[in-house]
């Protein structure tokens, strides 16, 4: 089918996929066009969450055995993306969020009394989307409870977006992945180049990791979470 310039660029373009829209869209309610395809495979409901978290730790344990998150519990839920920046600080970002890892804690002074790990996801996301997403934020939570407070936001951001960009090359989902190799905002694109150029010097993921708990144990732009800490990362 032949479609004139004019009308290729009044065709809306999938919020989830990136590609032009062919036959009937799905309109969300927060805005977003959403191809048959995407909706077809759309995870609306959070009954789904559980096996989602069961094939990114699986995903995570194969990319780096030592990533040790299956005993942690995490709460988990969908949102729509407008919520999900309201849950941060920096709520005048520009940038659309896709999920979210929120961690609360309490502490005496020689221990977590309590503390709680959280992430929520962006409702509507299809199913692989969303495994790219959780796994992202998922990294944030080992580098939570296996690095303590960072406080470089590209090494943060960078990080995760690398073991995202990884997974999505790994599943061949190459439109995402080649928008996350394109990207040239601080701190996902210029973190994830960071990454890649440091996954290249130690030739391998799991040197990747332990590069950084061996900056973590010397104090190399990280600290140990203060008593009664709240963060949030994107």
């Amino acid at each position: 089918r032949v479609i004139c310039r004019s009308c290729y660029q009044r065709t809306p373009t999938c919020d989830f996929c990136f590609r032009k829209i062919e036959g009937s869209t799905h309109d969300y309610a927060n805005g977003l066009y959403s191809c048959q395809g995407c909706f077809a495979q759309a995870v609306t409901s959070e009954q789904a969450l559980p096996a989602i978290k069961v094939e990114a730790i699986q995903w995570l344990e194969a990319f780096y055995p030592q990533m040790g998150l299956r005993e942690i519990p995490v709460q988990m839920g969908l949102i729509p993306t407008s919520k999900l920046s309201s849950l941060l600080r920096n709520k005048g970002r520009k940038t659309r969020l896709n999920g979210v890892y929120l961690y609360k804690s309490k502490r005496t002074a020689s221990r977590v009394i309590e503390e709680s790990h959280t992430i929520f996801l962006e409702e509507g996301l299809p199913w692989k989307s969303c495994l790219g997403v959780l796994i992202h934020e998922l990294t944030h939570l080992w580098q939570n409870v296996t690095l303590g407070k960072m406080r470089d936001l590209e090494e943060i951001e960078g990080h995760a977006t690398w073991v995202e960009f990884r997974f999505l090359e790994d599943i061949e989902h190459k439109i995402q992945a080649n928008r996350l190799f394109y990207r040239q905002d601080y701190p996902y694109g210029t973190g994830l180049r960071r990454f890649l150029e440091l996954e290249k010097r130690l030739k391998s993921p799991a040197a990747v990791f332990e590069s950084m708990k061996l900056r973590s144990s010397l104090g190399s732009k990280l600290q140990e979470n203060p008593r009664g800490s709240f963060s949030v990362k994107a």
